[in-house]
């Protein structure tokens, strides 16, 4: 914890030695290639088991869940999301194992960068802001490994870079145990309101089932369209690269019963869009993926 004492000014590091490097030169891509059908290796790594903003792996898939070609990759490696850069997958891998295809599996240069500092380079806004910049098409916009290799970034020296890279993973470390706090008690408030809705627990009446469902005898089993005013599907339109247009929500907008704002889309579109105009109140509910 000593390092936290330095007083280590994030938003206003002195940039004056730092020097630019290509892509290339701070990193490799590994493109060995694994077929699930013909590997021991277990634990398979889709962009679906990556968190945003995160770079800790918390879960995993097998290789009888997978099909076609997917990338080798093994401890110290950082798979990156270059599908949908936006969404800010960048996690490092602990284990041996395989991931998809539609990610890079990063390994640092150490004679450039500090291998313990690459992941927070990898989530730092001047990375992914230009990772979003240079990605192509639009419906599901994806990075080039021979444009992104290319691509500039200023890196501070390596000393400074040790000192950094201890600071964060020293906050990393104070943000995991409170992410546990807060696990064991969202796990019990879940379990309470579950017993509650789903078991009539704490109800001082007599029960009633309905399929697999146990309630308090007073309560009521009605159809959710009597219970609002309109469900309904949100608006389908390709979505821009320009932040140009409306902004429209997507399925990364709704994370853990909040609306993530920076996290939305944009169109440009003639269409009348009125009845897709979210309203204060309203509940937005992902059916895919959900």
């Amino acid at each position: 914890m000593e390092i936290i004492q330095e007083n280590i000014n994030l938003n206003n590091l002195d940039k004056s030695q730092w020097e630019s490097h290509r892509f290339e030169q701070i990193a490799k891509s590994i493109s060995e290639r694994v077929e699930p059908t013909q590997t021991d290796l277990d634990i398979y790594v889709g962009l679906e088991h990556l968190d945003a903003e995160d770079i800790h792996i918390r879960r995993f898939g097998k290789r009888e869940d997978v099909s076609g070609t997917k990338l080798r990759c093994y401890p110290g490696d950082v798979i990156f999301g270059r599908r949908r850069a936006y969404q800010r997958k960048a996690a490092v891998v602990n284990f041996d194992g395989f991931c998809s295809a539609h990610s890079l599996v990063l390994r640092p240069n150490p004679k450039v960068i500090d291998p313990q500092l690459f992941p927070f380079f990898l989530h730092s806004d001047q990375f992914m802001h230009r990772a979003v910049d240079i990605s192509v098409g639009s419906l599901s916009p994806t990075i080039n490994w021979g444009t992104l290799k290319k691509e500039k970034f200023l890196l501070p020296p390596k000393d400074q870079q040790a000192r950094l890279a201890s600071l964060l993973w020293a906050l990393d470390e104070v943000m995991e145990r409170e992410r546990e706090v807060l696990e064991g008690l969202e796990k019990a408030a879940s379990s309470y309101f579950f017993n509650v809705i789903t078991k009539g627990e704490n109800f001082n009446e007599k029960s009633i089932k309905y399929k697999s469902i146990i309630y308090p005898s007073s309560w009521q089993v009605v159809h959710l369209d009597s219970l609002v005013e309109k469900i309904s599907n949100g608006i389908s339109e390709t979505q821009n690269n320009n932040k140009k247009g409306l902004k429209v929500t997507r399925i990364e907008t709704i994370s853990n019963g909040t609306i993530e704002i920076n996290k939305v889309g944009f169109i440009e579109t003639k269409m009348d869009y009125s009845k897709y105009k979210l309203q204060v109140g309203d509940i937005l509910f992902s059916h895919i993926n959900s």
